[in-house]
């Protein structure tokens, strides 16, 4: 996933320009608060998944992480729900072993479990800090 993420996605959805103001960042092993799972090392990326923490720091109130699949991500079989519109999306930490990760479900709670990291159907939303001074 961060391979994809920090080359062919970033080339790809951005321009030369815009790729410029994306700040390299430091990116955290940070624990699972439900399981201790080995988090894996410490990153320097350009594009990156939440955590566990970014997720529930960042969106206080579980319908603000409701994620829901564009049309280009439905193209590509992200899976979306008749009722709500809404689907899964994973997030950067493991779940109860390294075999899975831990992903958001599409009512914006977390599914800390995870899931196993072969499941194609899910969705990315890619986080990334930007330099506006460029």
């Amino acid at each position: 996933m961060r391979e994809w993420l920090n080359g062919s996605f970033v080339d790809t959805a951005f321009s030369p320009e815009e790729n410029e103001t994306i700040a390299e960042t430091y990116v955290t092993a940070d624990d699972n608060p439900q399981y201790d799972t080995d988090t894996g090392n410490e990153t320097l990326d350009k594009v990156f998944l939440l955590s566990v923490p970014n997720a529930e720091g960042l969106f206080t109130k579980i319908s603000e992480r409701e994620g829901v699949p564009t049309s280009y991500a439905k193209s590509q079989g992200v899976y979306c729900t008749k009722e709500m519109g809404n689907g899964f999306w994973w997030l950067r930490s493991p779940g109860s072993s390294n075999k899975v990760a831990v992903c958001v479900q599409p009512d914006g709670s977390i599914m800390y479990n995870g899931y196993n990291v072969n499941t194609d159907y899910y969705g990315v939303r890619p986080a990334m800090w930007i330099n506006l001074e460029f």
